[in-house]
């Protein structure tokens, strides 16, 4: 497999995020962590509850289960059918979860000047081959916003990976189930693109590879992007608490309106 480590697909994240292994691999994403987040961000960028947040790339809900007990009317988008269909199992509102892509979710789904809060959380973004498909997403958050709306955009800080980067990993997950899989991880920063290369061998046998790719955006990067979408950046922190940002900042986090 190691002649083809970094063979990708342009639209990987179309299987790779709906796959078992998966959720397996990334099952221990910390709610605490999600709950505390929310509740910095609500207090300092959002407007007070009940109002209408959209959380994109929601994946299994934790973030979206955060604001609704808060008090807002919570909802979710991700491309994963079972990342839907795991928030729906645990979620008071089913209803509010649907699955589409973030590139044509607001004029798809009818939620043209619909929420006050868009959230993009845990990078969320930056996954697409083309582009103009990177433009098209913010284009449809801004459709989705009514005037005044705010977008959170949580982001890697790509001078931080950079520096800390880890190029060769074996980690052990136990899946649902009981059984374990291990995953062999390499890592790499390659024209313009932060990418892991990750090989398992799943319960059936076979050997698995997908290769995780985003784009490696600086924070200018990020702002000249929302820009372009006329989403205008008002603040900028550097971590879950909303620390200032640097370039040694664990997270690149932007608040647009």
């Amino acid at each position: 497999m190691q002649s083809e480590l970094w063979k990708s697909e342009a639209n990987w994240f179309a299987e790779w995020f709906n796959c078992p292994a998966y959720h397996v691999l990334y099952g221990n994403r910390d709610r605490a962590e999600a709950e505390a987040f929310v509740q910095q961000v609500s207090q300092a960028v959002c407007p007070p509850a009940p109002a209408d947040v959209l959380d994109l790339g929601c994946g299994s809900g934790r973030h979206v289960r955060s604001f609704e007990a808060l008090g807002y009317r919570a909802h979710g988008i991700d491309l994963s059918p079972s990342s839907i269909a795991e928030a729906q199992r645990h979620a008071a509102h089913p209803e509010r979860f649907s699955v589409c892509d973030m590139r044509e979710f607001a004029t798809q789904l009818g939620f043209v000047d619909r929420f006050d809060v868009i959230t993009s959380l845990f990078t969320s973004f930056g996954y697409f081959e083309d582009w103009s498909d990177q433009i098209l997403t913010l284009q449809q958050i801004r459709s989705a916003l009514r005037p005044g709306g705010t977008f959170v955009l949580d982001f890697l800080n790509a001078p931080h990976v950079a520096a800390h980067l880890v190029p060769f990993e074996l980690t052990e997950r136990t899946a649902p189930d009981g059984s374990t899989l291990a995953f062999e991880i390499h890592r790499r920063i390659h024209e313009g693109w932060i990418e892991k290369s990750i090989q398992y061998v799943d319960e059936r046998g076979t050997e698995q590879h997908f290769v995780e790719r985003v784009r490696a955006l600086t924070a200018a990067d990020l702002e000249a992007l929302l820009d372009e979408a006329d989403l205008k950046v008002r603040a900028r922190f550097g971590d879950y608490r909303l620390g200032a940002h640097s370039e040694a900042s664990n997270r690149c986090i932007l608040v647009a309106s």
